[in-house]
This record gives C-alpha cells, structure tokens and sequence, in this order.
C-alpha cells in the first residue's frame, strides 16, 4: 500500500506538468494570434482578406481548444490512476488514525470513568 504522501507528491509532479504544458500552449497560441495580428492589418486594407483572417482565428482557437483537452486528458490519466475509491477510505483511515486516537482518548477515558459504555467505530466498522 502506498503511502499518502506518495500520492500527494504524484499528484503534485502531475500538475506541474499540467502548468508546464499550458504555459507551452499558452506561449504557442499567443506567437500565432500574434502573427494573426500582424498578418490581419494588411486584411483591413485589401477587399476579401477579413474572412481569411478570420477563419486563421477560428484555427488558432480549436488549436488551443484541442492542445488543452489533450493536455488534460493526459493530467487525468496520470493523477486518475493514482487514486480509487476503495484506497482512498482505507488511505485516509491509515492517515488518520493517529489523530482520531489523540482527540478520541480523553472522551473514552471520561467516559470509562463516568461507567458510560462508549462503542468504538473502528471495532463496530470490522
């Protein structure tokens, strides 16, 4: 069984690549829309131009639309992989027994002194 905090450093290095990759598509995208630009104040001037310069924004915009999903996907299938539903409850409550044992022993020791029967979760959970 692995550890949380492998997971937590999984799943750290897999957004990392997820900002790396969208600062690449970001700095890609930008440089076309750039040349778009500059390629679009010619367009003014000629009859007929608009349109293309118009369809070369729609390119560069499914471009970035499909260069993010991608990159999602593939954020997803990293981290995804990481975690399943029966893991993370058996995880957490490995991760969280010390702490449920520290707040909880004051009350069980009030309580045996107090001669009230107390039911213990993780007894009645197995």
């Amino acid at each position: 069984m692995a550890f949380p905090l492998d997971q937590v450093l999984a799943v750290a290095g897999a957004n990392r690549q997820l900002a790396l990759k969208f600062f690449d598509i970001a700095r890609t995208t930008g440089a076309r829309q750039a040349a778009i630009g500059a390629h679009a104040l010619g367009a003014f001037l000629e009859p007929g131009k608009l349109s293309e310069v118009a369809q070369e924004v729609e390119q560069n915009r499914q471009a970035l639309i499909a260069d993010t999903k991608a990159a999602f996907e593939e954020w997803q299938e990293t981290a995804g992989d990481l975690f399943s539903p029966e893991s993370e409850t058996a995880q957490l409550s490995v991760a969280f027994a010390p702490l449920r044992a520290f707040f909880l022993s004051p009350l069980q020791a009030f309580a045996n002194a107090a001669g009230v029967p107390v039911a213990n979760n993780a007894e009645a959970n197995a």
